[in-house]
């Protein structure tokens, strides 16, 4: 029950700190607060088996990355997968923005971007909730869906595509531009540029 510090190799000089064994049933390390601190870089790896963190019932943050101009990476660029799980009422929060390059992100309870943009080469979807963009974001890419009643809104939204962007309804009655009693603009083709615009067809 004694205070008094226990320090393990605090001199000024280079040496090798080993505790416990390859061999060892478990290592445990336990106190009101834990500080690791390295000068290099800090490696925390199984080798084989999970790797847990967080893992327990208690409600209290998990924070990565919070301060610094830092990249923080998460997944292998050459495979494997990524899981978001979050309660039903729930969303995901980026302030900013989500890049995807290959394969499919998909959000299940809908995605907020604070700033930045959405930018999806490969594919980004949506399957419930809503699509939300701070003032000035944008999205671009030629593979976003947003599936079961989801909804894109915000401030400022600009959708770029290299070969497209098609606006349609399966199954519905009706598609609606600027239906609300807003007073602002529709334009539709003013860019001063050659094109043809075509509004109905011949079988209407």
């Amino acid at each position: 029950t004694n205070t008094g510090a226990i320090n393990i190799g605090t001199g000024a000089s280079a040496r090798t700190i080993t505790v416990g064994s390859s061999s060892s049933t478990a290592t445990n390390v336990r106190g009101s607060k834990i500080d690791l601190l390295s000068a290099t870089g800090l490696d925390i790896n199984t080798a084989g088996g999970y790797l847990n963190i967080a893992t327990d019932t208690d409600s209290s943050t998990l924070n990565l990355g919070l301060n610094g101009n830092r990249l923080v990476a998460i997944g292998d660029s050459t495979g494997g997968t990524i899981k978001l799980n979050a309660p039903v009422t729930a969303l995901v929060t980026l302030q900013s923005g989500i890049t995807v390059t290959a394969g499919t992100s998909t959000f299940q309870n809908g995605i907020t971007v604070t700033s930045a943009a959405i930018t999806a080469t490969a594919g980004l979807s949506v399957t419930s909730g809503s699509v939300t963009l701070a003032s000035g974001a944008s999205v671009s890419g030629s593979a976003l869906t947003a599936t079961a009643g989801a909804s894109l809104s915000g401030s400022s939204i600009t959708l770029l595509a290299t070969t497209g962007v098609d606006i349609d309804s399966k199954l519905a009655t009706k598609i609606n531009i600027g239906t609300d009693t807003n007073t602002g603009a529709i334009n539709i083709g003013t860019g001063a540029s050659a094109r043809t615009i075509t509004v109905g067809s011949s079988s209407s």
